[in-house]
Protein backbone atom coordinates (compact mmCIF):
# COMPACT_ATOMS: atom_id res chain seq x y z
CA UNK A 1 0.00 0.00 0.00
CA UNK A 2 1.45 2.95 -0.58
CA UNK A 3 1.70 6.37 1.55
CA UNK A 4 -0.50 9.42 0.33
CA UNK A 5 1.48 12.60 1.21
CA UNK A 6 0.13 16.25 1.37
CA UNK A 7 0.85 18.45 -1.63
CA UNK A 8 2.84 20.74 0.38
CA UNK A 9 5.97 19.96 2.67
CA UNK A 10 7.59 22.23 4.24
CA UNK A 11 11.49 20.98 4.96
CA UNK A 12 13.63 22.55 8.16
CA UNK A 13 17.17 20.98 8.32
CA UNK A 14 19.16 21.28 11.26
CA UNK A 15 21.97 19.99 13.31
CA UNK A 16 22.56 21.32 16.56
CA UNK A 17 19.80 23.39 17.42
CA UNK A 18 18.14 21.95 20.45
CA UNK A 19 17.76 25.38 22.27
CA UNK A 20 15.60 26.67 18.95
CA UNK A 21 14.10 24.12 16.76
CA UNK A 22 10.60 23.69 18.84
CA UNK A 23 9.81 27.75 18.33
CA UNK A 24 10.72 26.85 14.38
CA UNK A 25 8.49 24.12 13.93
CA UNK A 26 6.05 26.23 16.05
CA UNK A 27 6.44 29.07 13.92
CA UNK A 28 5.75 26.77 10.56
CA UNK A 29 2.42 25.20 11.95
CA UNK A 30 1.23 28.83 13.13
CA UNK A 31 2.24 30.38 9.37
CA UNK A 32 0.56 27.29 7.64
CA UNK A 33 -2.40 27.31 9.91
CA UNK A 34 -2.89 31.67 9.56
CA UNK A 35 -2.44 30.78 5.39
CA UNK A 36 -5.61 28.47 5.56
CA UNK A 37 -3.41 25.67 4.60
CA UNK A 38 -5.52 22.19 5.74
CA UNK A 39 -2.68 19.65 3.76
CA UNK A 40 0.40 19.90 4.59
CA UNK A 41 3.04 18.20 6.47
CA UNK A 42 6.74 19.09 8.21
CA UNK A 43 9.95 17.19 7.23
CA UNK A 44 12.03 18.08 9.93
CA UNK A 45 15.48 16.51 8.71
CA UNK A 46 18.01 15.65 11.56
CA UNK A 47 22.08 16.68 10.34
CA UNK A 48 23.50 14.26 12.88
CA UNK A 49 22.53 16.09 16.05
CA UNK A 50 24.71 15.84 19.23
CA UNK A 51 22.45 17.88 21.57
CA UNK A 52 19.62 15.90 21.20
CA UNK A 53 17.32 18.42 18.14
CA UNK A 54 15.83 15.57 16.89
CA UNK A 55 14.67 13.96 20.57
CA UNK A 56 13.02 17.75 21.44
CA UNK A 57 11.43 17.37 18.05
CA UNK A 58 9.48 14.09 18.60
CA UNK A 59 8.79 14.51 22.45
CA UNK A 60 7.33 17.73 21.17
CA UNK A 61 5.32 17.49 18.06
CA UNK A 62 5.26 13.62 17.87
CA UNK A 63 3.33 12.08 14.59
CA UNK A 64 2.76 15.70 13.29
CA UNK A 65 5.70 16.05 12.02
CA UNK A 66 8.08 13.70 10.13
CA UNK A 67 11.68 13.13 10.92
CA UNK A 68 14.15 12.04 9.04
CA UNK A 69 17.67 11.49 10.80
CA UNK A 70 20.96 12.02 8.55
CA UNK A 71 24.01 10.39 10.65
CA UNK A 72 27.48 9.68 10.30
CA UNK A 73 27.96 12.90 8.55
CA UNK A 74 31.07 13.81 10.79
Amino acid sequence: MQTVRPPLSFVIIARNQASTIVTCVDSVLTAARAAGLQAFEIVYVDSDSSDGTWQRVRDRFGERVRIVRLTGLM
